[in-house]
């Protein structure tokens, strides 16, 4: 269940902490029609996210860790992968894996 929701600077993406899901992100541009276009499932429960204020990078809080996602080139058909060392470290360089959603 959703936790708690960041939107876009442009309105057009909702980011949501959606605890045992992680992070889904949702096309909101047009109401009637919101999809899932990516998601990244964190190792812990997700229930907080925010945005950088130029919406490039979601910063996704869970029970153990604090998770930085570079989201600057996520697109319509786009999962969001994550390089780092293991649970408990910082990302500041994450990268987009470009792979179609199931």
């Amino acid at each position: 269940y959703a936790e708690n929701v960041a939107l876009s600077p442009d309105g057009t993406k909702a980011y949501v902490a959606d605890y045992s899901n992680g992070l889904v992100v949702l096309d909101v541009s047009d109401p009637s029609n919101i999809t899932k276009i990516g998601s990244f499932d964190t190792d812990g429960q997700a229930f907080s996210v925010a945005l950088s204020n130029d919406g490039t990078k979601a910063y996704v809080a869970d029970e153990t860790d604090l998770v930085v996602l570079d989201v600057s080139s996520l697109n319509d058909h786009a999962d969001l992968g994550l390089s780092f060392g293991g649970a408990g470290n910082l990302v500041g360089n994450p990268t987009v894996a470009e792979s179609p959603l199931p």
